[in-house]
């Protein structure tokens, strides 16, 4: 029986791994499962399979999930992610509202782990009522592709 546990060739310093020494892209846009937040289930094509999306449309899908979750409300992300809805309606004007919605969402669409937002060119507002806010956002990813998202922020 050998003694020794352990390949002959096994060294114990720790190695790292970063995006230069793996085959993987760790910035861009991947490939996903297609979501449709209409019946909030994955999309299936006729025999039940569940249908992929392009990187460009993963990263909207993305984007829009992001913009709908509460921040520090759903324990598998992050405190990174998400919008922290009770931080936004605290201000009494609508001038604060809109500032602390587009600081949050700023963070919120950052925080994103594949780097995919080059930049937001546009946020526009339009009021409901006092306490229900949507919004519009043209979001430029890292190909110069642009990519229209709306979203609602109510009180809570």
């Amino acid at each position: 029986m050998a003694e020794n546990l352990f390949p002959e060739n096994y060294s114990d310093e720790m190695q790292i791994i970063s995006p230069e020494n793996t085959n993987d892209s760790y910035v861009g846009y991947k490939e996903s499962i297609y979501f449709d937040f209409e019946t909030e289930d994955f999309l299936r094509d006729g025999s039940n399979k569940l249908m992929s999306c392009t990187g460009t449309d993963a990263w909207i899908q993305w984007c829009i999930k992001c913009l709908n979750t509460p921040r520090y409300e759903r324990l598998a992300y992050s405190t990174d992610y998400g919008i922290d809805y009770n931080e936004i309606f605290s201000s009494k004007s609508r001038e604060e509202v809109e500032s602390n919605i587009t600081r949050e969402v700023t963070e919120a669409l950052n925080a994103d782990p594949y780097k995919r937002l080059s930049y937001i060119s546009n946020i526009q507002f339009e009021w409901v009522d006092d306490t229900t806010v949507n919004i519009l956002l043209e979001l430029v990813g890292i190909d110069g592709n642009t990519a229209v998202v709306n979203s609602t922020f109510n009180a809570a």
